[in-house]
């Protein structure tokens, strides 16, 4: 890409963030987008909720002889 090319980017972008920016001033935009962190927080928290326990997954993998098989089964939980 030359540098004109580069500049022409440029300058699209800046005018699209100015129609979009404006857009997202309008409340009908922001009430939808709090919601919708509303929601988000609501969906994690309900997650969190019914999860199951690392010790109880673990005993149904020990239990089943998948452990045994594949030792890092349970990796995917652990930071969970």
């Amino acid at each position: 890409m030359t540098s004109k090319e580069i500049d022409e980017i440029d300058k699209a972008w800046d005018m699209e963030q100015e129609i979009f920016n404006e857009y997202r001033k309008c409340f009908k935009y922001r009430f939808f987008a709090n919601l919708e962190n509303i929601f988000l927080k609501l969906t994690n928290w309900a997650r969190k909720k019914h999860q199951l326990p690392l010790s109880i997954r673990k005993e149904a993998y020990e239990k089943s002889g998948r452990l045994d098989k594949d030792p890092k089964a349970l990796d995917l939980y652990m930071d969970v």
